[in-house]
């Protein structure tokens, strides 16, 4: 392959990765959300 072809597919893949990177940031989004977590305190026997 030539220098320019080789840029070229270069170009063509990257933009083709960019294209999905909407749906990758609102997966990682979806991630990052802040969750409420129930906990529950119990007495140690003994103390």
């Amino acid at each position: 392959m030539t220098p320019v072809q080789v840029e070229a597919k270069r170009t063509s893949v990257f933009n083709e990765r960019m294209k999905k990177m909407p749906e990758l940031f609102d997966a990682i989004r979806k991630s990052l959300v802040m969750q409420a977590h129930q906990v529950e305190i119990v007495p140690v026997p003994g103390k």
